[in-house]
């Protein structure tokens, strides 16, 4: 049975967000009319079932791993990792192209969203954002508890030690991690993410996260392992290993790719060993590896996806048996 599930407090009318992107004024409605079955809403977040989670895992989603921000449009699933504006969930529900969709999600409604973005506007800055970011500083995630003994327990492995060492917090009121997303080299606090196994935020929502790597400035040695995961940092730190960089995900940018090189002789890439994984992996071996000695994280004696779901020894295989770019193959 369906669940009937309250109208968000979007507006009718439908426009573009700051950055140009076609935002409809009633988000929910339009998830049911592409067919996306809401479950539940907490906040301004529609919780539902991926609807990529098959084509991307081999498996139906059991539970409700997928959520859109009912405001800015943003969707993304916690397990699969299909993530990015309401525009490609359209495209991608109901087969179209992206230029289709745009006209789709346009269709819905008038420019009363962007009208109100625009009015917020001042010295090129949004007042949200500007509002926002004063309370992204150490005082308010000083506010936030070291993670509990429980939780660390559930994470295979991980530490509170470990934790601490990175800088890994812990919301108690929601059960969530709290990763902070730091500058490279200063340490400044540009934001957070916030996650649990239903749940997943950056703050503020547009972080330049892909601008540093988690764990670079408490990074040592001449070797860096790479991994998806801020939390598969802190497992390897416990598993024994210091020098782990997290890119916040699969996708790697030019930027995070140009502070390894500066900060390493020797990139070890440990990205999930899935196929968004080793599609990211392959495109590194092709683009950097005259750039820097590469090797491959060895997942041949385990059936573990990542780092995180290793046991110690497991970890320390596949490191110390990473495979040089010049033999390994995709």
């Amino acid at each position: 049975m369906t669940r009937r599930v309250q109208r968000s407090r979007s507006t009718v009318a439908s426009g573009w967000d700051a950055y140009g992107n076609p935002v409809p004024g009633d988000v929910l409605a339009c998830l049911e009319e592409i067919g996306v079955e809401v479950l539940r809403v907490k906040g301004e977040e529609a919780e539902a079932k991926c609807p990529a989670h098959f084509e991307r895992t081999g498996k139906e989603d059991q539970h409700p791993s997928f959520s859109v921000n009912l405001e800015e449009g943003i969707f993304g699933c916690f397990s699969c990792g299909f993530r990015g504006r309401f525009v490609a969930l359209v495209a991608y529900v109901l087969g179209m192209t992206q230029a289709e969709a745009t006209i789709w999600v346009r269709g819905r409604g008038g420019i009363e969203r962007v009208r109100k973005i625009l009015s917020k506007r001042s010295d090129g800055l949004l007042m949200d954002e500007r509002d926002t970011s004063k309370h992204l500083n150490e005082a308010s995630l000083a506010l936030y508890t070291d993670v509990p003994e429980e939780a660390a327990a559930e994470r295979n492995g991980i530490t509170v030690e470990s934790c601490n060492a990175l800088g890994v917090r812990w919301d108690p009121e929601h059960d969530r991690w709290i990763v902070p997303i730091r500058e490279a080299g200063t340490g400044k606090l540009m934001g957070w993410q916030e996650k649990n196994a239903r749940y997943f935020r950056n703050k503020p929502l547009n972080v330049p996260k892909g601008k540093t790597l988690f764990g670079i400035n408490e990074a040592e040695g001449d070797t860096l392992i790479l991994v998806e995961s801020p939390l598969d940092v802190v497992r390897l730190h416990a598993a024994g290993f210091d020098n782990g960089v997290s890119s916040f995900g699969a996708g790697v940018t030019d930027d995070q790719l140009s502070l390894i090189i500066d900060r390493a002789e020797v990139l070890i890439v440990a990205l999930d060993n899935d196929k968004d994984g080793k599609k990211y992996s392959k495109m590194l071996k092709d683009m950097y590896a005259k750039r820097i000695i590469m090797r491959f994280f060895d997942y041949s004696q385990t059936e573990a996806k990542d780092p995180g779901d290793m046991t110690n020894e497991e970890i320390r295989y596949g490191v110390e048996n990473a495979v040089s770019s010049v033999l390994v193959k995709f």
